[in-house]
């Protein structure tokens, strides 16, 4: 039931995967059930991170002597609250009120020596996600980095969009669990870094102009021109006479934080056949939330979204059937170490 109202559109749509096994249910006992099953699957994970933290979660040796990538985004999810002042309805229901909210995903996969994603058993993906914020999203990353032993891994790609958070914390994170600085490359989407070009490229311009000179640009950064790119842009700042001073400011200024970070050296990343798109998180993001939790008049309650998005992520990396050996065996047997 679980399986089916986690992978359908929605709780009405899985009704009829239910129905096939025989099982003529409502769609509100289907999500009753799967609300359910969804919660313990929350609370395995809360068992490790909680082992993880007193230091009995073992650092495992998957990712020993491979090439790792670690993508990290997040999407948007409507988040329902119910009111709790005002007059009710006539039918005594209060209502609610609702909010976009961000959850934050991460993946974590090696690619082979041409920079391809390797799909293999011996070594599913594994991905996650969390809207509770920052700090605990950067400590599941760090628990599921520590299980699988990446300071042993030969050589680490993150991939990223412009967002600072992830540049100031994930690197320190790496660093933390062992990673030598020289390990580490971190790489800005190229595709995010196109739409920062075509940014500034208006802000400099206008829109025509900017266009035909954002994607001139967009070839040469391929090209390993980040440093002409932002002397450029500099030098049009400087004779002040742009469309939106203030815009084309704000984008020197990415790029310079980028450059000087070595976040843009395309030519040389594509010459270690490294991948220089997040294309594998954005995938992520739309099996996850843009196919099962965002929609038009789907409004969540924030402990349900939270475990139908770790439940939908083991899905998505074809890890359902584990997913659910640890559900159905969590806490049966309290003396013994769980299965994690």
């Amino acid at each position: 039931v679980t399986q089916a109202a986690t992978q359908s559109p929605s709780f009405e749509q899985a009704r009829p995967a239910v129905a096939w096994l025989g099982l003529d249910f409502s769609k509100s006992r289907i999500r009753r059930i799967s609300e359910a099953f969804c919660q313990v699957g929350l609370a395995v994970r809360e068992k490790k991170l909680s082992l993880w933290s007193m230091g009995h979660l073992p650092k495992g040796e998957a990712l020993n002597g491979k090439r790792v990538a670690i993508g990290v985004d997040g999407g948007r999810i409507n988040i329902r609250q119910t009111n709790r002042q005002g007059r009710k309805r006539e039918s005594g229901w209060p209502g609610y009120k609702t909010d976009w909210k961000e959850p934050k995903l991460l993946i974590i996969y090696i690619f082979d020596e041409e920079g391809r994603k390797i799909s293999q058993t011996d070594f599913p993906l594994t991905a996650d996600g969390t809207l509770k914020g920052k700090e605990e999203f950067l400590r599941i990353l760090e628990m599921y980095l520590h299980q699988l032993g990446i300071a042993e891994a030969e050589s680490i790609v993150l991939l990223g969009d412009g967002a600072k958070w992830i540049w100031k914390n994930v690197p320190e994170l790496l660093y933390r669990l062992g990673c030598r600085p020289k390990q580490v490359t971190g790489i800005l989407d190229n595709c995010h870094a196109t739409q920062h070009l075509y940014k500034v490229g208006e802000a400099l311009f206008g829109a025509t102009a900017g266009k035909k000179w954002a994607k001139k640009w967009a070839k040469k950064l391929k090209k390993g021109k980040a440093r002409a790119l932002v002397n450029e842009i500099k030098h049009f700042l400087n004779n002040k006479k742009s469309e939106d001073q203030k815009t084309a400011q704000t984008e020197y200024n990415f790029f310079l934080t980028h450059l000087e970070n070595g976040h843009l050296d395309y030519a040389y990343f594509k010459e270690q056949k490294l991948p220089i798109g997040s294309g594998v998180v954005e995938s992520l993001i739309r099996q996850v939330v843009n196919l099962r939790l965002k929609s038009c008049g789907k409004a969540w309650l924030v402990e349900n979204a939270e475990a139908f998005l770790h439940a939908r992520c083991q899905w998505a990396v074809h890890k359902w059937s584990d997913f659910c050996d640890t559900v159905l065996t969590f806490g049966l047997d309290p003396l013994s170490t769980v299965k994690l």
